[in-house]
């Protein structure tokens, strides 16, 4: 049977960048489902798709037919909405017929989201058309699909996001000294929750997080929260910050997708951190801990520790990268298996990224030549080669470096049992090469090549590299073949963020490509097996 986290069939251009879904203000409401939503101008076509998914009828009108007299008034035959969204295109001068427009046509359990750019005058608006506000945030960036949202009398959460790079700039680059200092200056969005009934707090946890938290016993009354939506891929999740009483950092992280098609990820992610909770794999801190989950309007829900830090991409010291690859070490030999079933399922994981690739690129026949026969040698040595389990998506944007040097790793989404070694050590390695080295100054056509050449000549690389296989006792002969396999692997993931007429354009193809050149197999074999070897 063939590992799970092997993609069988990847579909090109099933995850293209511009098409994840919009509307993340949706995630703010206490509840995300609504039968009947009327927008007030046309909403764009990233919001369109988030409405579509939840809701069961759009209307949409325009600030003129809203107020035209006569409309406003209830009636049997008016339908009436459980959301109405009021956008920031809508005139000042027309806002509070809007709204008092709004409230004629609002169930009795609905809500309006409204933006605009002055917060006063809009909590005025909604308060005079006698919609209680319940909620208000400033949003980011001034204009277009929301990125970030945080509490206008929150400067713990406001300064938080912007020391730690969660929200997106608002002011341009030469100014950005200035928001970092003042947050609120870049501050011209603000986006409101209003429903009939009692005012309450505005810096309250929705009701489907505080229920869901809930029922792990954790209790989120008295938190606050500031939410993010940063990417442009529907693969990326829409992560809460949960902040309890006066704390200037958060204590709870929340994860939750924006489509479907990619629950089960978070749901895999849960299960393996709990699996390393359970068997004590890494030290305390260093890997989130799983504290609740769900689902909410078909949308998978995780809840985790959330692990403070510095992001890894802002440490450029050697000493921080060498505590990562330790790291990487340490996790393939607490969770390696030696076994004749585990030497078994990599022989078979091996060969279906072997053939996955084969199939979806199409690659030459010299590419497919070389690929085929380092699946052989790596086969033929299984019984020497531990499987290990896999962080997935190892890259110095997924970890965190706290107050005392330690690296923490996130996301671990694409993570796997029983995997091969040393993919995740390569993975952060060309992480590191890509942010630290001038490869994405090199034309795109070059960067491949450029990628696995800056690895292979990487002393601190090669190093921690041989650290590695002495430490888990892997044949040299297969290091190679195991870089060369694991670009495979990572073309089939990135598949589906390449159009379809574009496959053999992709990063990871062209590393493939590049790694089972002979002479890069040998370039890489002769630095393993050098001066800095016999020094590990």
């Amino acid at each position: 049977m063939t590992a799970s986290w092997i993609p069988q069939e990847p579909r090109a251009g099933t995850n293209l960048k511009g098409a994840a879904a919009g509307a993340a203000w949706t995630y703010l409401l206490d509840r995300m489902e609504a039968r009947r939503v009327l927008c007030v101008g046309k909403p764009g076509e990233a919001t369109l798709r988030t409405l579509k998914r939840i809701a069961s009828e759009i209307d949409v009108t325009d600030a003129g037919t809203l107020t035209r007299p006569g409309l406003t008034v209830r009636s049997r035959s008016a339908p009436l909405y459980d959301l109405v969204i009021v956008p920031t295109s809508v005139p000042a001068g027309r806002r509070d017929a809007v709204l008092a427009a709004a409230v004629a046509r609002l169930a009795p359990a609905g809500v309006v989201w409204a933006e605009a750019g002055d917060g006063r005058t809009l909590a005025a608006a909604m308060a005079g058309a006698g919609l209680p506000l319940r909620r208000a945030y400033w949003l980011t960036p001034r204009a277009g699909e929301l990125r970030s949202a945080v509490p206008p009398d929150d400067d713990a959460i406001r300064r938080y996001f912007v020391s730690r790079g969660v929200t997106v700039p608002s002011l341009p680059r030469p100014l950005a000294p200035i928001e970092r200092r003042w947050p609120t200056a870049a501050s011209r969005r603000v986006g409101v929750v209003g429903a009939r009934g009692r005012q309450s707090d505005a810096r309250a946890v929705p009701a489907y997080l505080r229920e869901l938290a809930l029922g792990a016993g954790i209790d989120l009354e008295r938190h606050r929260i500031g939410l993010s939506a940063r990417g442009r891929f529907s693969s990326r999740k829409v992560i809460t910050y949960c902040f309890a009483e006066r704390a200037d950092r958060p204590d709870l992280v929340v994860k939750m997708t924006r489509d479907p098609a990619f629950n089960d990820r978070l749901e895999n992610e849960e299960d393996l951190l709990r699996h390393i909770a359970a068997d004590g794999l890494v030290d305390p801190g260093t890997a989130p801990v799983a504290r609740f989950a769900g689902v909410h309007a078909g949308l998978r829900v995780l809840g985790l520790d959330a692990i403070d830090g510095v992001p890894m991409t802002r440490v450029a010291d050697v000493e921080t990268l060498d505590r990562a690859f330790l790291w990487l070490t340490d996790l393939g030999a607490a969770s390696a298996r030696r076994d004749r079933e585990s030497a078994s399922a990599l022989r078979t994981a091996i060969a279906a990224v072997g053939d996955a690739v084969l199939r979806t690129y199409a690659p030459e026949p010299a590419v497919a030549s070389a690929l085929t026969q380092a699946v052989s040698l790596v086969s033929a040595k299984a019984d020497r080669i531990p499987s290990v389990l896999m962080h997935g998506d190892c890259a110095i944007w997924n970890a965190m470096v706290n107050a005392d040097g330690r690296v923490a790793f996130l996301d671990w989404e694409a993570g796997a049992r029983g995997a091969p070694p040393l993919w995740d050590l390569f993975s952060l390695a060309r992480s590191h090469v890509a942010a630290r080295s001038g490869v994405l100054r090199a034309p795109r056509s070059r960067r491949p090549a450029a990628f696995v050449t800056s690895i292979t000549s990487d002393d601190q690389i090669c190093r921690a590299v041989m650290r590695y296989r002495h430490r888990l006792a892997i044949p040299i002969e297969v290091v190679a073949p195991l870089a060369a396999i694991g670009w495979g692997f990572r073309a089939l993931r990135e598949a589906p963020r390449l159009e379809p007429g574009r496959l053999g354009r992709g990063v990871y193809i062209g590393m493939l490509r590049s790694a089972l050149d002979p002479r890069s197999m040998d370039d890489l074999q002769r630095r393993l097996s050098g001066p800095q070897a016999s020094a590990v």
